[in-house]
């Protein structure tokens, strides 16, 4: 196999693993996401540690193109974490509003 057989191999792989990360966020599946973040994370840092000095521009798009998935990916992750914060807050404000209502009817 040719060193850009063996790159295209690894680019499929990396681009499965960003299928499984939107598909993670796509289901509010935060453990697995963390889980693949990091097995993805590691199949990058051993692309570059194999051919770092055999770059081509089409790794630099490629890089490029990831680097994108990322950025739109952290949006939908703060979107998601916005979300559930405010969830979080609506609860909190709720259980004070409840536990109020119960100590003024025991004073009662």
């Amino acid at each position: 196999m040719t060193i850009q057989e063996e790159k295209q191999k690894c680019f499929a792989t990396i681009e499965q693993y960003n299928n499984a990360l939107s598909t993670c966020v796509e289901q509010n599946n935060i453990t697995a996401l963390q889980e693949t973040y990091q097995i993805r994370d590691k199949l990058i840092h051993d692309f570059f540690n194999k051919y770092a000095s055999e770059l081509s521009e089409g790794d630099r798009i490629f890089f490029e193109k990831l680097k994108a998935f990322d950025a739109e990916l952290a949006i939908e992750m703060k979107k998601e974490k916005n979300t559930i914060l405010g969830d979080l807050s609506s609860r909190k404000k709720m259980q004070s509003g409840i536990n109020n209502y119960q100590r003024i009817s025991k004073d009662k």
